[in-house]
């Protein structure tokens, strides 16, 4: 298509006597170079097109372990140390959630891909259900359970986190200042902005919190990204989560609203 439009830049359009061109529109790749007023383009709506986009998206309503992948890129999650279940009735979106209880052990599901950001920007979001005070790793990635920690979704008490590591060892973190109470469907969205050396983190789309950390790229421990395994302080998730995303750069303002009031 970008050729197409040198082509005929490049070119001038000799036309019939009394026929003047009209505006060039974009329908489908199997239309091509469509002419005319009544034609119109064919565009993805924000839902198809923050889908095609992400770098992974789980919607968990699928039963079973592997918990699959939306996205053509096939990062599929598998379960071990303990197998969380679906519940079908307490949900945000879709047709179910995946549920945590104190009895699923250390709650590890693992992706079969990894996401490592490096020193490219990033965003993190999905939904999450807590049903106790106990803290519990959301999502993290690239671990390989010696400690070592990439980044991260967190939360501890009633409290949201969002980290990162410079070196695998330090933790930079905002945290999202107010607390945000169990039995509640929280909407949660953190990303990296590596130009202005910022992390974010808002909830429920409220305005973010930010904060400076120092210049250099995400240390990348060589590990596997997981989601929702317990944390340093031998804590783990209990409640359930839904619809969770991570994309290789910083959603707009009207995508995060859109996550928040939808379902992809």
């Amino acid at each position: 298509m970008r050729n197409a439009r040198r082509l005929l830049r490049s070119r001038k359009m000799i036309l019939p006597s009394g026929i003047t061109a009209s505006p060039i529109y974009e329908a489908s790749a199997a239309q091509g170079l469509v002419f005319g007023q009544a034609a119109s383009a064919v565009k993805l709506t924000t839902g198809d097109a923050l889908l095609a986009d992400a770098g992974a998206y789980w919607r968990f309503n699928d039963s079973g372990s592997p918990w699959q992948d939306a996205t053509t890129n096939n990062i599929d999650l598998a379960t071990s140390d303990g197998t969380p279940t679906q519940n079908t009735s307490v949900k945000k979106f879709q047709t179910a959630s995946l549920d945590f209880d104190s009895g699923d052990g250390i709650n590890k599901v693992i992706a079969t891909g990894v996401l490592s950001p490096g020193n490219n920007d990033f965003t993190v979001a999905g939904w999450v259900r807590p049903e106790a005070d106990q803290g519990g790793l959301l999502m993290r990635g690239y671990f390989n359970e010696t400690a070592d920690m990439s980044w991260g979704c967190r939360r501890s008490g009633q409290r949201f986190y969002f980290y990162i590591s410079r070196n695998g060892s330090g933790r930079q973190e905002v945290n999202s200042s107010l607390t945000h109470s169990n039995n509640s469907w929280h909407f949660y969205c953190a990303w990296y902005d590596d130009s202005l050396n910022k992390i974010y983190l808002s909830i429920n789309n409220a305005t973010a919190a930010e904060q400076n950390v120092t210049d250099g790229a995400i240390y990348d421990s060589g590990g596997a990204t997981t989601l929702f395994f317990r944390d340093y302080f031998n804590s783990y998730l209990v409640g359930q989560i839904e619809g969770w995303g991570y994309w290789e750069r910083i959603l707009t303002a009207t995508e995060r609203t859109y996550l928040y009031q939808n379902a992809l």
